[in-house]
């Protein structure tokens, strides 16, 4: 998502890995201890708690809402449940380490704006910002 900046956003906010390491470490403590997956606190905790706190734009906290409540939900464990609309991205169904490897293998190197809700234009803006910057600094 750092690739396409604050496109989508009102307000540029300043996600860190220590948001997804909390969240990850968050997750491995409810998928030990809980018999099922409560997504709803889930949801809670990470949009509003993780990432919300950072967001102080409402029309922002709500988009962080809906984007996340689409990836955390019961039908992202179905089978080969899609992330984005080509169907390149999905949650696959894989019984081994070899399988989900060779699964990662055939993802983009590039991600498409797709996989983040965003119109294949955002793909142009962003390739714009980073040639301005490029020669911002060239030229500094």
């Amino acid at each position: 998502r750092r690739k396409f900046g604050p496109l989508g956003w009102n307000i540029l906010y300043d996600f860190a890995q220590s948001d997804i390491s909390i969240c990850t470490l968050q997750l491995r403590i409810f998928l030990n201890d809980y018999e099922q997956i409560p997504f709803k606190v889930l949801q809670y905790l990470f949009s509003e708690v993780n990432y919300g706190g950072r967001i102080t734009d409402d029309k922002d906290r709500r988009l962080n809402n809906k984007i996340l409540e689409s990836f955390i939900c019961k039908e992202s464990l179905g089978n080969k449940c899609k992330l984005s609309p080509s169907g390149i991205y999905i949650i696959p169904k894989y019984e081994t380490q070899q399988e989900i490897l060779d699964f990662l293998k055939t993802l983009p190197v590039n991600p498409v704006p797709e996989i983040f809700g965003l119109h294949d234009n955002a793909a142009i803006t962003s390739a714009q910002n980073e040639t301005a910057e490029l020669f911002e600094n060239a030229l500094s």
